[in-house]
Order: C-alpha cells, then structure tokens, then sequence
C-alpha cells in the first residue's frame, strides 16, 4: 500500500517522481522541463528562514505548467536530497541526449558567492 501525501510539500515531490517515471517511457520531439527549488525553513540558527518564499515557488510552478512544462517541484532540500533532485534532472536531460529540450532550473533560497555561487541545503551549518 502506498502512503499518501499530507502535505503540499509532499505532493509536489509526488508529482515530480510522476513526471519523471512518465518520461521514462515516453519520448517526445520537443520537450520543456523545469527544476524548481525552493528552500525557505532552515534548520541552522545561522540562517533567517525566508517567509513567502514557497509560496512564489508554487506560482511559478502553476505558471510554466500552463505553458507545457513538465515541472519537478521540491521544497526545503536537505544537502543529500538537492544532490539527488539534480542526478535525477541529469539524467532526464542525458536520456533526451540535450535535444530539443527546453531545460529550466529555479533557485529560490540562502546562497552565497566565493569563487563560484553555492545553493544553501536547509541543513547547512
């Protein structure tokens, strides 16, 4: 049996494994896809959470999906789980061979710039 969603948060991360199990066995001439992330609670004292944040997350989901956008939607990543959301657009991307994708990525969150940006995990320290 499986364990139904409870959450907003959970259904989105649903939708996005449907997107990605659905594209497995499909293969489309033209194709959009979106990553979207949006981490806004984080569990670090050092970090301001960022209110309203997942709210324009899911707008904008809701914006491209009109628009034919296959969209994967995660909220409030931890380090190992931003790491499999990005293999798993990867490897969608490499499946279509780059070709004839429009491929998106939205960040929406802590980060910072050193020699190069970092996307802030919610459990960073």
């Amino acid at each position: 049996a499986s364990v139904k969603p409870k959450t907003a948060a959970q259904m989105e991360q649903l939708k996005a494994e449907e997107v990605l199990q659905t594209a497995e066995k499909e293969s489309f001439a033209r194709e959009k896809l979106a990553l979207l992330i949006g981490n806004s609670t984080y569990s670090s004292g050092q970090l301001n959470n960022l209110s309203s944040l997942e709210n324009d997350v899911y707008e904008l989901a809701k914006a491209l999906r009109k628009h034919d956008f296959k969209v994967l939607l995660y909220v409030n990543l931890k380090y190992d789980e931003m790491l499999e959301c990005f293999d798993k657009f990867e490897s969608y991307l490499k499946k279509l061979n780059f070709s004839g994708v429009y491929a998106l990525f939205y960040y929406s969150g802590h980060g910072f710039l050193s020699d190069k940006p970092y996307l802030v995990p919610t459990d960073a320290t």
